[in-house]
């Protein structure tokens, strides 16, 4: 979609791009301290790897699965990297999270965390819209074979879809007046922060 004349356009999704700006903007443009918020995001996705075995297992088995993060090296490779893949898993684990604990205690307002984490995750790579859907299908699959209501059924559904494309809007507003059509997800392949394949004329 970026040829020669919309080149200045091309981005990623918006979640990580905007992120690691400000940390940029913090830091002064300190590749450091962008790595520091990397290493600080991979830290807290074993914190949120352990509630979420634990919402469905005992606490031994949830220690192992943390651990078991800690030992995944593409993981560690990425902090380095300054890229928006390990918020994007930090997001999908805290809403599979809230999505168990939602099926557990029935509240409106564990579906809408859900339903926030889940849309921050696709604006920051979109490929999680599937896992969006599965949950969002999967649940209204449940729900059905429990014998609820069909509001029951359909409520924590149109929750989070709402939440997604509310979340997801802007982008895709943004996309079509950039580059003419309501691209869900990067313009360019490959791109990833600190590198660009055009260089900007002036600043």
């Amino acid at each position: 979609f970026c040829r020669p004349s919309n080149q200045v356009t091309a981005a990623r999704e918006p979640v990580p791009v905007l992120l690691f700006a400000a940390v940029a903007w913090l830091g002064k443009d300190s590749l450091w301290l962008a790595e520091i918020v990397e290493a600080i995001i991979y830290l807290a996705i074993i914190v949120a790897i352990y509630f979420l075995t634990l919402e469905w297992a005992n606490p031994r088995s949830a220690v192992i699965a943390s651990f078991l993060w800690t030992m995944y090296l593409p993981a560690l490779e990425l902090i380095p990297q300054v890229s928006g893949d390990l918020f994007t898993a930090l997001c999908v684990t805290l809403a599979i999270l809230f999505v168990l604990r939602a099926r557990t205690t029935g509240k409106t307002r564990d579906w809408v965390i859900a339903g926030i984490y889940l849309g921050l995750a696709v604006i920051s790579r979109s490929a999680t819209l599937v896992i969006a859907f599965v949950v969002i299908v999967g649940q209204i699959v449940e729900a059905w074979h429990q014998g609820l209501k069909l509001k029951e059924i359909l409520q924590p559904a149109i929750l989070i879809f709402g939440l997604i494309i509310l979340m997801m809007a802007p982008w895709l507003i943004r996309n079509r007046l950039s580059l003419g059509r309501p691209i869900l997800g990067s313009s360019l392949t490959g791109y990833n922060l600190y590198r660009h394949n055009y260089m900007l004329g002036s600043p």
